[in-house]
């Protein structure tokens, strides 16, 4: 099944909430594709102070489709003194797509059973994402420029891929794509990426290590080799 991955840049923001900005991300996202009713397997999170990165492994393609009830009007106002429909039935059918024959008599009143085809997953993920952006919770926010949304920092791209495609969306005049960012002084150019494993080849190539762990192992002295940003 395919990967879904996110990268969501910034400008930098301070040290101390990087961890929590990250794991916060991937709990929206994956929260909301619970939700959702969307499967999927383990998540990958990382980020530097420019960068939040959550890769999902092995998200459905589609949501599974579900069953919906909906209750009508009672009995009583349903049908009159002869068994026929009411205009109040007749107005709830056409509500809800069907015909008055398909109506059930259950608990006095009429309900309708309706078999719901479940959305594909690029198309809800494109609602899951900047959802998860704006639940993002930091100590302190602020408005940047025209923007409508309280934030950490002003957002400067987002990069967002499900099996290998680009899912479009906006968040507050920035819109998504397929790029990344390498070191802001050092290798400022954009580079695609469409999974993990491509974004992590090419942060690494432009002197960006994203993963705490590893810089944590890197140690002082082999910091210059990598930046964390």
């Amino acid at each position: 099944m395919p990967e879904l991955l996110f990268e969501l840049g910034c400008e930098e923001l301070p040290a101390f909430s990087v961890r929590s900005a990250y794991t916060q991300l991937a709990q929206e996202i994956t929260d909301r594709l619970d939700q959702a009713g969307v499967a999927h397997g383990a998540t990958v999170v990382m980020g530097t102070p420019r960068r939040l990165v959550v890769s999902v492994a092995e998200v459905a393609d589609h949501q599974p489709d579900s069953v919906k009830e909906q209750r009508g009007p009672a009995l009583g106002a349903a049908f009159d003194a002869e068994g026929k429909p009411t205009k109040a039935l007749e107005g709830f059918c056409r509500g809800q797509g069907v015909d008055v024959a398909r109506v059930e008599r259950r608990e006095d009143y009429v309900w309708v059973t309706q078999k719901v085809a479940g959305r594909p997953t690029p198309e809800l993920l494109a609602e899951v994402l900047p959802g998860a952006v704006r639940a993002l919770d930091f100590d302190k926010t602020m408005r940047w420029g025209g923007s409508k949304m309280r934030f950490a920092r002003p957002i400067r791209w987002m990069l967002a891929a499900f099996g290998g495609r680009l899912v479009p969306f906006e968040v507050e005049g920035v819109k998504s794509g397929l790029e990344s960012r390498g070191h802001r002084f050092e290798a400022p150019g954009t580079f695609k990426a469409t999974d993990l494993a491509s974004l992590l080849k090419g942060l690494r190539k432009r002197r960006v290590e994203p993963d705490p762990a590893e810089r944590e192992k890197m140690g002082g002295a082999t910091q210059t080799q990598y930046s964390r940003k």
